[in-house]
């Protein structure tokens, strides 16, 4: 039970370390998206229309999911912030 706490936390902090980093990445994404999307609606491209909705929409979850991923390494980090905490409060 111990060995499967000590992955566990492992797992938390290296989430904790890499889903900022992730997270930048990610809103590079959307907005070199959104430029793409730009640039290709004024394109003389036949599907012009339909290609620049569909990438504002990758762009949309982009964005929503860059979001998702700050909110979740938040969490990570101040579960493992009260877990460090406690377990040093206790020494």
């Amino acid at each position: 039970l111990m060995n499967v706490q000590s992955k566990t936390f492992e797992t938390l902090l290296e989430e904790a370390v890499d889903g900022p980093g992730l997270a930048l990445e990610i809103k590079k994404v959307e907005m070199a998206t959104v430029d793409l999307a730009t640039l290709v609606k004024v394109s003389r491209l036949k599907s012009r229309h339909l290609l620049a909705a569909s990438l504002r929409g990758f762009a949309d979850s982009a964005k929503k999911t860059g979001k998702g991923l700050t909110k979740f390494s938040s969490k990570v980090g101040g579960a493992v912030d009260k877990f460090v905490f406690s377990n040093f409060s206790l020494q």
